[in-house]
């Protein structure tokens, strides 16, 4: 794994597009793209001892922005109405074509596409799941990022969208946010008296920052535990020295300047829990707006996968609590990890499973959320912990419902 190059020229497809859009930005994207990924292959060609060149063919997954930009395709429609890319399924290419730094003459295959925002990373990554398969069961795919790109489907259909999740769960967008490297806060419990802070950090080490399976642990103990209410408020009514107020903001503070590295405090403000509410809020909502056009519910749903680096190490329970996915019977969810790298391996060694993964983008149904004018009531409505609608989560009602009582003292 390495970082993007092209992170200068945006941070996510969004700004990349407008990059593209200046003179020479899309000859620089592209190299930077093709600069990411030799780099990469020279990695792993020097762990195990060979030469690049003696690599004979390649897999490239990945959304539908990155793929034009690696092939130095306008990428602007992808983001206009009628929202139509220049390419969803590219023919076999030589290596040489792309200036990929292995064998020139390799066959390379980039798995398709769906739509603007549905990429072939997502298709290489149903490849792990049951909606590859002739299952009668429906399931539920989530690759929770920058973007956040659910699919729902059997043996007799599939549908899929993406949704603006934003960088917050990457830690864009939060005061003290970071990736899951090391010193990252990862997993936070809340004294219910006091609101201090008991954590544990990636590596073990003095704590640098917090990462978003931190985040959604602060969020969900602050919640169980009253110091926060449903919209993402602080209480500021009982004393803490860990709630600190500025006019009408408030932070949390997890540890003070002192005790980090960086030599600044380590504290989440009310506009970063607001960012948060706003990327949990379109994951969920995009998956009842889609159960809710098949005609089905979350009840409904045999297996939910959760799939990418951040799916890895999201505590379940508090995912829940919070609203970003359905609570639903904890043995139907299923951690998949890095679904697209190892869907991209299975294409890589079986004609059978590419023939397979170009037929489940061709019988995809793509869903463009901002055309459905019903979608902003469904994010509206996710917009609180865990939800307006508690029926929704039976399972957190009750604990929602005492540490409400807590906080106006009468539990």
């Amino acid at each position: 794994t390495d970082y993007n190059a092209q992170i200068p020229c945006g941070l996510d497809v969004i700004g990349r597009i407008n990059y593209a859009r200046r003179a020479g930005g899309l000859s620089e994207l592209r190299r930077r793209a093709v600069d990411t990924i030799n780099r990469l292959i020279h990695k792993l060609a020097d762990g195990q001892g060979i030469q690049p060149s003696e690599i004979k063919s390649a897999v490239i997954s990945g959304n539908t922005t990155m793929i034009h930009l690696l092939l130095g395709l306008p990428p602007e429609y992808i983001r206009l109405e009628p929202y139509s890319p220049t390419v969803l399924e590219s023919p076999p290419l030589r290596a040489a074509e792309i200036e990929l730094g292995i064998d020139p003459y390799a066959g390379v295959f980039l798995s398709p596409c769906v739509g603007s925002y549905l990429g072939g990373d997502i298709v290489a990554g149903l490849l792990c799941t049951d909606l590859a398969m002739d299952a009668s069961d429906v399931s539920l795919f989530i690759d929770i990022g920058t973007n956040g790109e659910l699919v729902i489907g059997n043996t007799e259909f599939l549908v899929g969208c993406a949704c603006s999740a934003g960088p917050a769960f990457e830690g864009g967008g939060i005061d003290c946010g970071m990736r899951a490297t090391l010193g990252a806060i990862e997993r936070v419990e809340v004294d219910p008296e006091t609101g201090r802070a008991h954590y544990s950090t990636v590596g073990d080490v003095a704590p640098r920052g917090l990462c978003g399976s931190g985040i959604i642990d602060l969020l969900a103990n602050l919640l169980l535990t009253g110091w926060i209410d449903p919209v993402g408020k602080l209480d500021r009514s009982r004393p803490s020295p860990f709630i600190e107020t500025d006019g009408k903001r408030a932070r949390y503070l997890l540890t003070p300047a002192e005790e980090s590295p960086t030599r600044k405090p380590i504290a989440i403000s009310e506009t970063g829990i607001e960012n948060i509410l706003r990327a949990k809020a379109a994951v969920y909502s995009a998956s009842s707006l889609m159960l809710e056009q098949i005609g089905l519910s979350s009840s409904d749903l045999g297996k939910i996968y959760i799939a990418g680096g951040f799916g890895r190490s999201l505590d379940l329970e508090k995912a829940i609590v919070i609203g970003l996915i359905p609570d639903l019977p904890r043995e139907k969810f299923r951690y998949i990890g890095n679904a697209s790298l190892m869907g991209s391996y299975l294409v890589a060694v079986s004609s059978e499973l590419r023939q397979r993964q170009l037929d489940l983008a061709r019988r995809m149904t793509n869903i463009e959320l901002s055309a459905d004018p019903s979608y902003m009531d469904h994010y509206t409505g996710a917009l609180f912990l865990p939800h307006t609608d508690l029926g929704n989560f039976p399972s957190v009602a009750g604990a929602v419902a005492k540490a409400r009582g807590r906080d106006e003292g009468i539990a």
